[in-house]
């Protein structure tokens, strides 16, 4: 194998590909890439048998041939080379891989491509293009809500549901930890049959990754593939350059949130409230009760809410911010921690905060950002 590319942009690619790497793993070719080069492409490859990537773009070949070499250690090098044209050499019999640049040569041991795991070839039951900003918001929108670790797998994924309602088609994003669920969606133009799929948190953050690496080159659209087992992103990058990033997917059914138990759509009151002064004050409050779930307390009157924690032995806060308030006093306690983490999304001067009562969940709203909600169970004191 020998082809020659510029390094500023192989060091993209391999930046890119390496978060597909497995880390920690006892297989070593799985924390290798798999690079390929052929006729005038070069195909880089990584996987860690959960999420895979598959990298192509146009390149000088003077061999043809294939190589997996290491992901850290290649990406490291690259970093200490100067900008300019790359030189890259594979003796496959020694299992070598060289790297000439202005007059460095690097020689990497890497392992025989033949003992490289298979990308697994995805045959869509279904495709769907949407706009790349979609998907990368949805995810955005959601993630912070997933448990990373959890006895129960799809408390550990986001949920992707093509929905068809009132004759319109709606792309949600859903997450939940079970103490508290985030739910995105848009409307897209799309022929496709409804579907609802489990992706992974970890692995559809990646799979973001390499959109923003399209939209970071002016990609506008790329197309999500559907399988029973996995799910697929194309991104059609300028200059005949492919990128194909794939997951497997969480068997089992997501909670059913969409009913008045757990999204109310009826409330007793409504707290009209800036999302900076709500930030303040539950920063403050959590600072003595983070050991105690992080336990704020509101309670309002006409035109103010108060935010508090109760006596604890290392002290007690108290934080009055104006308000509009409509509707019946009930105090409640929240988890601050959970309610920060919806603050860091939200884009308008003004959320709402929508109670039942102190038992129910409250639905939190952006005013700026209808299809945004964000639901948190109470907690007792």
């Amino acid at each position: 194998m020998e082809f020659k590319v510029a390094k500023k942009e192989f060091e993209e690619v391999i930046d890119l590909v390496s978060r597909y790497v497995s880390r920690n793993t006892t297989l070593p070719v799985l924390e290798n890439i798999y690079l390929k080069a052929q006729e005038d492409f070069v195909i880089v490859r990584g996987t860690d048998m959960s999420k895979y990537i598959e990298f192509a773009f146009p390149a000088d070949v003077q061999m043809e041939g294939a190589m997996t070499v290491n992901a850290r250690t290649l990406g490291e090098f690259l970093k200490t080379l100067d900008d300019g044209d790359l030189q890259m050499e594979a003796d496959e019999g020694k299992s070598m891989f060289s790297l000439k640049s202005n007059g460095d040569t690097i020689q990497i041991k890497g392992i025989p491509a033949g003992e490289y795991v298979a990308i697994p070839e995805i045959d869509p039951q279904q495709s769907i293009s949407l706009p790349a900003s979609y998907f990368v918001e949805g995810v955005k929108k959601v993630e912070f809500a997933v448990s990373d670790r959890s006895l129960t797998a799809v408390l550990t994924g986001i949920l992707i549901r093509l929905k068809k309602e009132d004759s319109k088609n709606y792309l949600i994003f859903a997450g939940t930890d079970a103490l508290r669920l985030a739910d995105y969606r848009v409307e897209i133009d799309s022929d496709s049959q409804p579907f609802s799929v489990i992706v992974p948190k970890m692995n559809i953050w990646e799979l973001t990754k390499a959109i923003e690496f399209g939209i970071s080159k002016d990609v506008e659209e790329v197309k999500v593939d559907i399988t029973e087992s996995f799910v697929g992103i194309e991104v059609l990058l300028p200059g005949n350059k492919k990128i194909y990033a794939s997951s497997v997917l969480i068997e089992g059914n997501f909670p059913d949130y969409e009913n008045e138990n757990i999204m109310p759509t009826k409330f007793n009151a409504t707290i009209k409230v800036a999302p900076s002064g709500l930030e303040k004050a539950i920063k403050k409050v959590v600072i003595l009760t983070k050991w105690l779930n992080y336990f704020v307390d509101v309670k309002w009157d006409v035109d103010k809410v108060v935010v508090s924690s109760w006596e604890t032995d290392m002290g007690e806060v108290k934080t009055t911010l104006k308000a509009i308030v409509d509707g019946q006093n009930i105090e409640f306690g929240v988890n601050g921690k959970q309610i920060l983490d919806f603050l860091r999304e939200v884009e308008g001067e003004i959320i709402d905060l929508n109670i039942v009562d102190n038992e129910r969940p409250i639905i939190l709203k952006d005013p700026t950002i209808p299809n945004y909600t964000y639901i948190v169970r109470p907690l007792v004191k």
